[in-house]
């Protein structure tokens, strides 16, 4: 049943590290935000690898306790059996523990949390959303999509047809301390690779590969762990998802409604890294939010300019990438490595622009 409108300066869908940075920046200069996640509990297991790059650092503090792990190299394992070592400084975040942080922060500065609460459709203004067996609609003068690949907001911005990557994970009991992240590229894994992301005493272990290929990923997971020789009795919990693959979408504002993160495809479309780019995004939408005030949506389109500066050349050079590793991709392990050494972010071809 439809009960009376609530209404609220801003709208947020989807308690993810976009959505949250958003509120946060929003709260803090007064605005009236509401923040609805479908999850009813926040917290793990979380659907992601958790490695952050050092120079998200210019953009928001990272609390210590908050860091699973300083890494400081990315061990690359290719087809042929080779590994190159590569310099990759960041952390491996306890993201629960680094979204509860900005998260009380945000609501100690005014912002609501609606949990179990999905937003079945967006229009204009008003938002559909059930809270477990009621519906109700919400008004909101600005509206921001942080919900993801598979977001309704964008529905209402636009049609764009957009490609998923399938993915598992599994933290797991580390038998040794390791210091290195590392993936893992191989025939099966097609368009994707394979992760270890060690966090102190445990590790994200995962398996990404595109949607495209027509192989249910759970097909490959046993074999995947098998390489590894990941022993069933270490692993922890299970987590799995949907990651963006085509990049950044054409159109992230219509009227009052912005799309940030996965919702925008500012994923990376080689990698399927997303949380530096999504807190970016958010804080980007806040800010052009709050000086927008009411001046009308014709301003609003500046956040679709900003994001398309910062990510705009990278994004097109990813997925010029990602082209060729969907043209050249192959069963056989020696080509399959030169393909990997001209595509993958830890090889010099990788900036290359003369691709086919």
């Amino acid at each position: 049943m439809l009960s009376m409108k609530e209404k609220y300066d801003v709208a947020v869908i989807g308690a993810g590290p976009s959505g949250i940075a958003a509120a946060n920046c929003l709260a803090k200069k007064g605005l009236d935000i509401i923040i609805f996640e479908k999850r009813p509990n926040l917290g793990p297991p979380v659907k992601c690898a958790e490695f952050v790059p050092k120079l998200l650092y210019n953009y928001c503090k990272i609390p210590k306790d908050t860091i699973g792990q300083e890494i400081e190299h990315l061990e690359t394992h290719l087809p042929d059996c080779k590994m190159v070592v590569t310099k990759s400084p960041g952390y491996i975040l306890n993201r629960h523990l680094f979204e509860k942080h900005y998260l009380e922060e945000a609501l100690n500065n005014g912002a609501n949390l609606s949990l179990h609460s999905e937003v079945l459709n967006v229009d204009h203004h008003l938002l559909l959303v059930k809270k477990k067996e009621q519906t109700k609609l919400i008004e909101a003068t600005y509206i921001i999509g942080a919900d993801g690949p598979l977001s309704v907001a964008r529905k209402y911005i636009t049609t764009e047809k957009t490609h998923l990557a399938q993915s598992l994970q599994c933290v797991i009991k580390l038998q040794r301390k390791q210091d290195n992240t590392q993936v893992y590229f191989h025939s099966d894994y097609y368009m994707g690779y394979g992760w270890v992301f060690p966090k102190g005493p445990t590790a994200n272990i995962g398996l990404g590969i595109s949607c495209k290929s027509g192989v249910r990923i759970k097909d490959v997971w046993g074999k995947f762990l098998e390489r590894l020789r990941i022993d069933s009795s270490d692993i922890i919990s299970f987590t799995g998802g949907l990651i963006p693959a085509s990049g950044l979408l054409r159109n992230i504002v219509k009227n009052n409604v912005i799309l940030i993160g996965d919702a925008a495809g500012i994923t990376h479309p080689i990698t399927g890294a997303g949380i530096a780019n999504g807190i970016i995004s958010g804080e980007i939408a806040a800010s052009i939010i709050t000086e927008n005030g009411n001046r009308g949506y014709k301003s609003l389109e500046k956040y679709e300019k900003e994001i398309q500066t910062l990510f705009g050349r990278s994004n097109e050079l990813a997925l010029k990438n990602r082209r060729y590793q969907e043209n050249h991709w192959t069963r056989d392990p020696k080509i399959l490595t030169d393909v990997i050494k001209n595509t993958w972010i830890a090889f010099p071809s990788y900036s290359h622009k003369t691709k086919r």
